[in-house]
Parts: C-alpha cells; structure tokens; sequence
C-alpha cells in the first residue's frame, strides 16, 4: 500500500478492509494495523485513502469493550490533528470518512 501503482495500492487496501474489518470483526492486531495505516495515510493517493479511511472508521467503531480498545483510542486520539486535516478535503469521501472518524473520537472523551 506504501508504494507502487495506485490500482495496486488501492486493491491492497480493499483487502486489507475484508481481512482486518469486515463486519466490524476486530481483534487485538487492530492497534498495531491501525498504527500503521495511520502513519501512511497522508502519503496515500485519494483512492487508497478513501479505502484506508474506511477500515479506520471501523476500527474507530470500537474504542470500548475489548482489552485492547484503550491502545487502539489512544492512536487515534493522537492522529486527531490529521483527521482534522484530512475532514477539509475536497475529495467527499476522504473528508466524509475523516469526519465519522473525528466523531468517534470526541464521542469517547
């Protein structure tokens, strides 16, 4: 997803969403899955972004009820400044998934 063609890229990130957040089936490999992408998401085609964005909205869906929950917030609580960024995108779909992200977020203050 880091690099090479951008259909590539985003086909990585479609699989990735199937493997890591299909229906909303998180484990404990989301903290460092999320670290990761979260890392790479400003270095992303639009594309690629959208798709990322989309399996961190899932994983923004769970910031409770799992041992590992308080790891996973505490990433996201720090990336809130590039969501911020993020949400002022002209690409509605980057920005419309920033935003649900930053809901999550100020939701669980």
């Amino acid at each position: 997803m880091a690099r090479g063609f951008e259909c590539r890229r985003r086909k990585a990130a479609e699989k990735l969403w199937n493997i890591a957040a299909h229906q909303g089936n998180l484990g404990p490999s989301a903290v460092p899955t999320a670290g990761f992408l979260i890392e790479m998401l400003e270095d992303m085609p639009s594309s690629v972004q959208v798709e990322t964005l989309d399996t961190l909205y899932q994983f923004s869906n769970c910031f409770r009820d799992k041992p590992w929950s308080t790891g996973l917030r505490a990433l996201f609580f720090d990336a809130l400044p590039l969501f911020r960024r993020l949400s002022t995108s002209s690409i509605e779909d980057v920005s419309d998934f920033s935003k649900m992200i930053i809901q999550n977020i100020e939701a669980d203050e």
